[in-house]
């Protein structure tokens, strides 16, 4: 098999359509590193450096939901949020956060909130598992009006019974 070998200078003979462009490889590679300049390159270790640092070292407190928007994508949701650090002082922010769509958050509902100690007005929002009596009795209503069959709420009935929490 011969072909020709791709040297530097050279363009290669694949091309590919980007926004409607016809680039080679090469032109592709170059205006992908034009776009990722290090400083983009930086900013992006920095999120998820703090988001691996909330995680591992961050503490957990409740919150609840002051007010909401739609972000304008799909199950993307701008919230706002108000929960109390462990010292005792009461902080609001917002986040945008992707919810299930089947189950949008409403005002006044219960978020958890992850902050690191030092800087609790950095924070991440995550949605809080509702109470085993909540999830029972949500269960039984859809069960009532026969979502799920008899053979069908058994299993999860009992699910939701053996869960840790």
């Amino acid at each position: 098999m011969t072909g020709r070998r791709d040297g530097p200078g050279t363009a290669s003979l694949l091309t590919t359509r980007v926004h409607g462009l016809r680039l080679t490889d090469d032109a592709l590679r170059k205006r992908i590193a034009a776009a990722w300049t290090p400083r983009l390159w930086r900013r992006r270790r920095q999120i998820v450096t703090r988001r691996w640092r909330r995680r591992e070292y961050g503490i957990t407190a409740r919150g609840t939901i002051i007010e909401l928007a739609s972000a304008g994508l799909e199950g993307q949701v701008k919230l706002t949020v108000r929960f109390t650090a462990s010292d005792g002082v009461e902080y609001t922010g917002q986040a945008t956060v992707r919810f299930p769509s089947y189950d949008p958050p409403r005002r006044g509902a219960g978020v958890t909130v992850r902050y690191l100690p030092q800087d609790p007005g950095d924070f991440e929002i995550g949605a809080e598992a509702p109470p085993l009596l909540d999830e029972l009795e949500r269960l039984a209503a859809l069960h009532r009006a026969g979502s799920p069959t008899d053979a069908e709420f058994a299993p999860a009935k009992a699910r939701l019974l053996a869960s840790p929490g």
